[in-house]
């Protein structure tokens, strides 16, 4: 069901839909001329960052042949919300245009996060971070399944469940991922590492070193194998406590009555029990003081 009212969605807002070159103006629509000045930002827009380079070219391209596909928007008391096409209203002010081309359109909050959304997403200069908030912000507005989430956007199921899983890595790598010293699939290859400190070492080293995705995986596939031969603290521990066991059991024969080792190797103690004055002479025998 949510399924089927997204598409609604899109088709009622973009016409035949969010990649047509011209959006079908619906019942009394038209397009009109508003003053860019009061346009602004959709609240649902999951693009937080512009490449200044391709908005100066497309703010070249708008100079030289203007928007040849008008905005989407929806109005909002004095101003108008951007429903689709927050990029060309970005170059068109560089370009120093007062006005741009766009179709007012009634849109509710669900709308315009799904029309952003989708739009966003099939993009594919959109940081790979973004995207899998995007994803995410599906999955949790409308409890769409990562099947449905990728049909949507025109992606493979598992394009998508990896996009997710990186906002899992911690915000050290993420970091990383946001300022592009990381790639997607660098932070893809950081995931198989289980321990949080070899994440943020190994992010750090790529980063560092400009390692290609390959490189990284390679990387990531040697520390692995080196955790594996090397026993964890739990096993260190069981292995240390183990020894001191058998420590205890041999004086225990030895001296015929109670004992505890207590300490390290480095320093500790040793508890010898008796009970009575007869043991006690017994045991200084023993230890060749009696």
């Amino acid at each position: 069901m949510a399924q089927r009212r997204l598409g609604r969605g899109l088709e009622v807002l973009l016409g035949r839909g969010i990649t047509a070159p011209q959006p079908d103006l619906k019942g009394g629509e038209r397009v009109e001329k508003l003053p860019v000045e009061r346009l602004v930002s959709s609240p649902f827009q999951p693009r937080k960052t512009f490449s200044e380079e391709a908005l100066e070219e497309l703010a070249d391209s708008i100079r030289e042949r203007g928007i040849l596909q008008p905005l989407i928007v929806r109005r909002v008391e004095e101003r108008y919300e951007i429903i689709a096409g927050e990029r060309r209203w970005r170059a068109a002010v560089r370009a120093g245009l007062a006005e741009v081309p766009a179709i007012v359109r009634s849109a509710s909050d669900q709308e315009m996060l799904e029309v952003a959304l989708v739009e966003n997403l099939q993009r594919s200069d959109l940081p790979i971070l973004e995207e899998a908030r995007g994803y995410a912000l599906l999955q949790e507005k409308f409890g769409l399944t990562q099947e449905v989430i990728a049909r949507k956007v025109g992606k493979n199921r598992s394009t998508v469940a990896n996009a997710l899983r990186l906002l899992s890595l911690e915000k050290e790598v993420q970091e990383l991922l946001a300022s592009g010293k990381l790639a997607g699939g660098h932070g893809k290859a950081i995931l198989g590492l289980a321990v949080s400190s070899d994440r943020i070492r190994v992010a750090r080293l790529i980063a560092r070193r400009g390692l290609s995705v390959r490189q990284a995986e390679d990387l990531v596939e040697r520390v692995r194998r080196k955790k594996a031969r090397q026993p964890d603290d739990r096993e260190r521990g069981r292995d240390a406590a183990a020894a001191w066991r058998e420590v205890e059991r041999k004086l225990r024969e030895r001296l015929g009555t109670r004992v505890r080792v207590l300490g390290e190797a480095e320093r500790g103690r040793i508890e010898i029990s008796y009970s009575s004055g007869e043991e006690l002479d017994r045991l200084l025998r023993l230890l060749g003081l009696g």
